[in-house]
């Protein structure tokens, strides 16, 4: 099982209704945990990635896209 607890990031997460500096902690490629700042303890062997100052937020979509046709 492979773990990254991110730490001390600002998570933005408008359908959850969250935006709050928060913790995350992922197993297996999926969010496992959400918890306050210092909240989640590691286990051996979990990966922590510092992200103070940074933003956190669910995967964003560019809806703005230009698609061009080539002609043949």
């Amino acid at each position: 099982m492979t773990a990254l607890l991110i730490r001390n990031g600002h998570l933005i997460d408008p359908g959850a209704g969250v935006d709050a500096p928060k913790d995350i902690l992922l197993k297996d490629g999926r969010v496992s945990e959400i918890a306050g700042p210092g909240k989640i303890k590691p286990v051996n062997g979990t990966e922590i990635l510092d992200a103070a100052g940074l933003t956190i937020a669910p995967g964003l979509i560019d809806i703005h896209v230009h698609r061009r046709r080539r002609r043949a």
